[in-house]
């Protein structure tokens, strides 16, 4: 019975049908942020833009404007917060 119970758990995960932590991937550039990454990724979630539910997601902060301060970086989070979730090719 544990192996049926086992394989049905890793099919359950497979399929995104069972709850688990999730695993995020922030890509930066390496600067000091205004603002911690708990923080940002709690900004991101209030205003709809980040799923923590789902078993792995990136943000993207590679891109992200320089010389904001805190109020500055959370308004900007809260607009354009959809364009730093998830893969984007890099350009020149």
């Amino acid at each position: 019975m544990k192996a049926v119970d086992r394989r049905v758990t890793k099919l359950e995960e497979q399929i995104g049908c069972r709850k688990r932590p999730g695993q995020v991937v922030i890509v930066c550039d390496g600067r000091e942020p205004p603002l911690d990454h708990d923080s940002y990724l709690r900004i991101l979630e209030e205003s709809g833009h980040f799923d923590p539910e789902k078993p792995c997601g990136v943000v993207n902060f590679y891109d992200f404007p320089r010389g904001l301060n805190a109020q500055e970086t959370e308004r900007f989070l809260r607009e354009h917060g959809a364009e730093l979730i998830g893969l984007k090719p890099l350009t020149d």
